[in-house]
């Protein structure tokens, strides 16, 4: 995880959050996408790596070069980013007195195939409402690296 951190030119800003926030509205069509893409046929395995990825959280030491916002400051924040007509951009304010004037990133836990050699791991950049981005991506094993082996979706908000 920190070498995907480190490395990853997508997560081009200084904050990242200890949680992602969209964790909780996995669904049966996710879980299919993801079976199918590593090709998972242990169901016992894939609920397992879904368990483990609801509750994963960014540590300090995986993001010892980067500012890492806490769960609570996500929340209030996903608040106040929400399509409501009082919330006067609140959210820009939130941003810049958190340090992350230009967005802060998201990372998932990996999902791992029943080898561990392939991962699908979800990057997002958030800045508001309707500004930033993200990918959904295959991470490979090779010679004890994990590089990028294919995208599988990318976004822009």
């Amino acid at each position: 995880m920190k070498s995907i951190l480190e490395n990853e030119n997508f997560m081009n800003i200084n904050s990242i959050a200890e949680i992602d926030p969209s964790r909780n509205q996995l669904d049966e069509e996710y879980k299919t996408f993801v079976s199918r893409y590593l090709k998972i046929k242990d169901l016992i395995h894939l609920e397992k790596e879904f368990e483990l990825y609801k509750n994963f959280k960014i540590t300090p030491e995986m993001v010892n070069f980067k500012k890492l916002i806490a769960e609570e400051k996500i929340n209030d924040f996903t608040k106040l980013a929400g399509f409501t007509r009082d919330n006067d951009y609140k959210y820009i304010d939130w941003l810049i007195s958190n340090g992350c004037k230009y967005g802060f990133g998201v990372i998932s836990r990996p999902i791992f195939n029943e080898e561990y050699n392939m991962a699908i791991i979800r990057l997002e950049t958030v800045c508001g409402p309707l500004c930033g981005g993200g990918l959904i991506a295959i991470y490979k094993l090779h010679n004890e690296e994990w590089a990028v082996e294919k995208i599988l979706d990318r976004w822009v908000n």
